[in-house]
């Protein structure tokens, strides 16, 4: 590798040669998901302090507050899709709007607030991630410039007060997320990548914006090093190899990141070069999750205008299809309806669907809040007022008109219950739906004979009736793995643990690290990742040929790399190998999230030691 090569000096198989730790074994925060882990990574908290529990979720807390995420959209008060899940998020907005979540930036020198537009509206702030009531704990960034949010931090003096002499950039934060206390570079328009697709241009329009930092703010205006001290910190994020997994599958994968990743690993390394800037730097290669190979060519028989059987393809994409009518014949079963159903992925629509057929069997009356275009589909004009009325099953478009608000993240699903007294039935109802089969269970609380469930699951849950791992349900303020209901109706905890360490990593932790009061679910529901064959895998939301997010070995591993090139291998071990950090058999650095804690202690002993030379 010509880039990562240069920094991960010495022999792989020769320990004593090496100038960098890579840690064994380390994982993700559940749901190992982009915008959660990159919350716990860059917080040093767990997701039940930062308040971010997933791509989407409910905050019951924000609920009250009237605040919903995109702005754009309109959500029900408390729903936040930064991904689309059941709700359309950000990968739904052109990036150069002037809503999109990391916005647009014409010029390095003009710094982009992540909290507020100026003169703008306080209560939308410009980018959501970063807004105090979204993002509950403090960053590292603040951690070493002082909170932003009220809080009594100052941040640390010693380097504060260095970068403020020497008129300097303590922190600098490229084309990430989240950047509360950071000189925020976001991207400009890439124009060397405009016909070599959207993963290319991500990862070169984060390049073009960094080195163009790189470039003007640490050279003279003739050329040379100036005096303008490197920042503290510099974190830089390549989100492109992401991208083209989700969207292309796993075939391509190795490629992408050995010819487009580690080639931009490979312009930054020079560019340090050509600083005087590369011996000096300790580099942290982290990632927020792994990632499982979907299916990605499922196809379903249809018959054409012509009455012949064809073939066609399931519904594939990332994107999140909301398209489920004909105008003109709103009953009729469209192409897009059998294209959803024949993927392995449960839509915001499909879980309305079998809401319904459970309603107009006469079993139980619920609703899912959904968005206002699958709302539509459990309207009805009554034949004697003419009016457009609400059915009281299916799905509604309002709060305060359902039983279960879903947020859809992948691999795993939050259920939230407007009535927690509804706890153990619903959760009994996934159950029965898309587990196992529970005849007995059927009877007993739904009054369902056993063919009428037998039809049940072949006709309306069909291809996802065998899509669930496993569910948790949360009582008496803990999580534990649903195992159908007692004699009096109440949900039930499984006295066995089914998380096996040798499929699940760190279950049980992640879980627990995961379980916020106000945003995680009252239900949480696992998908299955089968891992020996890839059609016994399932998702929620959106149908993309890679996915994320799960307690699974396959997507829970991530990278975790100190790497000093410079210098060599036992200078940071020292460090890192304390027993108040990760310990010398780095047990105690089991989580990507521990950075944070590392990085303020090298950055504390260092800017001491350069303070008082």
């Amino acid at each position: 590798l010509g880039g990562l090569g240069q920094i991960l000096l010495g022999d792989p198989a020769n320990s004593s040669t090496q100038r960098y730790i890579m840690f064994p074994e380390v994982t993700a925060v559940f749901p190992s998901i982009t915008m959660a882990s990159w919350a716990s990574i860059f917080t040093g908290k767990l997701p039940s302090e930062t308040g971010i529990t997933g791509n989407e979720f409910f905050a019951r807390d924000l609920s009250r507050a009237g605040l919903s995420v995109p702005f754009r959209f309109e959500k029900p008060p408390g729903m936040v899709s930064f991904g689309s899940g059941a709700f359309k998020g950000y990968d739904d907005i052109l990036p150069l709007s002037s809503d999109f979540f990391i916005p647009y930036q014409f010029d390095w020198r003009k710094g982009v607030d992540p909290l507020y537009l100026s003169g703008g509206d306080k209560n939308k702030p410009r980018s959501p991630q970063n807004d105090c009531r979204i993002l509950r704990a403090e960053t590292l960034f603040e951690a070493i410039t002082g909170s932003r949010c009220g809080g009594e931090r100052v941040g640390m003096s010693e380097v504060k007060g260095y970068f403020e002499e020497k008129k300097g950039d303590p922190v600098v934060v490229a084309n990430f997320h989240y950047a509360r206390g950071g000189y925020w570079l976001t991207w400009g328009i890439p124009w060397e990548e405009m016909l070599g697709g959207t993963s290319r241009m991500m990862d070169a329009s984060s390049w073009g914006k960094f080195n163009d930092y790189l470039g003007d703010r640490y050279t003279k205006l003739l050329g040379g090093r100036n005096d303008v001290p490197f920042s503290a910190l510099t974190v830089w994020y390549l989100s492109g190899l992401d991208h083209e997994a989700h969207g292309s599958g796993m075939g391509g994968y190795r490629d992408y990141f050995v010819k487009t990743t580690d080639g931009y690993v490979s312009n930054l390394v020079e560019r340090l070069k050509d600083l005087g800037e590369f011996d000096n730097k300790i580099f942290i290669i982290v990632s927020d999750h792994g990632m499982t190979a979907m299916p990605a060519n499922l196809k379903y028989k249809d018959k054409n205008w012509l009455g012949m059987e064809v073939e066609r393809p399931a519904e594939m994409s990332c994107r999140l299809k909301l398209d489920f009518v004909d105008p003109d014949n709103p009953n009729a079963v469209t192409r897009e309806q059998l294209a959803e159903l024949n993927n392995n992925n449960l839509h915001i629509w499909e879980l309305a669907e079998v809401l319904k057929s459970v309603g107009e069997n006469g079993w139980e009356q619920y609703r899912v809040l959904a968005p206002k275009e699958i709302a539509e589909l459990y309207k009805k004009i009554d034949k004697k007022t003419k009016k457009v009325i609400e059915l009281p099953y299916g799905a509604a478009e309002k709060t305060e008109k359902v039983d279960i608000i879903a947020a859809l993240n992948g691999p795993m699903a939050h259920i939230y219950l407007t009535d927690k007294g509804n706890l153990g039935k619903v959760a009994e109802l996934f159950r029965l739906a898309c587990q196992d089969y529970y005849p007995e269970e059927a009877l007993k609380w739904w009054d369902m004979d056993e063919l009428d469930y037998l039809d049940f699951r072949a006709n309306t849950v069909r291809r996802m009736k065998s899509s669930i791992d496993g569910i948790l349900v949360r009582i008496g303020g803990n999580y534990c793995v649903f195992d159908g209901l007692n004699d009096d109706g109440s949900p039930k905890c499984a006295s066995n643990d089914p998380f096996s360490a040798d499929q699940y990593v760190r279950a049980w932790e992640r879980v627990m690290g995961m379980n916020h009061p106000d945003r995680s679910g009252d239900i949480v529901v696992l998908m299955r990742m089968n891992m020996s064959d890839i059609n016994q895998r399932y998702s929620a939301g959106s149908s993309c040929r890679a996915w994320h997010g799960s307690l699974n070995r396959s997507d829970s591993h991530v990278p975790f790399i100190f790497a000093y090139p410079g210098g060599n291998k036992a200078e940071v071990e020292k460090i890192l190998g304390r027993e108040t950090l990760c310990k010398m058999d780095f047990s105690s650095c089991w989580g990507n999230w521990r950075v944070s804690d590392l990085i303020k202690v090298i950055i504390l002993e260092q800017y001491k030691e350069e303070i008082t030379r």
